[in-house]
């Protein structure tokens, strides 16, 4: 049986990717308790592109279709891209580059070894 670690006790740094019981989290507020302070947050779903940029989501929002257009598929998490920043898109953002294979959704398995990590104190 695997043991399994209370992530909120697991040390990690502002934007951090780390990998705890074989899931990637990245180091965040949590929106709803901020006085935790920052605690990993679990990495739901990845995308890199040719160019070096990763979206890491932490969130999925769908927005219905409303009279302005059809229903989104929302966003939020970590971009690594020129900086590392948190972020919201949208898959039709995305899709485009997708289409032409310059970005593509990072699979499951790779997932908990995908980005840029850098060495922390």
């Amino acid at each position: 049986m695997e043991k399994v670690t209370d992530v909120t006790l697991e040390p990690i740094e502002f934007k951090e990717l780390k990998t705890i019981n074989g899931q990637l989290y990245v180091g965040a507020y949590d929106e709803g308790k901020p006085e935790l302070g920052i605690i990993p947050i679990k990495v739901i779903k990845g995308w890199e592109s040719f160019s070096g940029w990763y979206w890491f989501a932490t969130e999925k929002f769908v927005q219905p279709p409303g009279e302005d257009g059809p229903q989104l598929h929302l966003y939020s998490g970590l971009v690594q891209g020129h900086e590392e920043e948190f972020g919201s898109w949208s898959m039709q953002e995305l899709a485009p580059l997708i289409v032409r294979n310059k970005v593509w959704e990072i699979k499951s398995i790779d997932l908990p070894h995908a980005g840029r990590r850098h060495a922390h104190k």
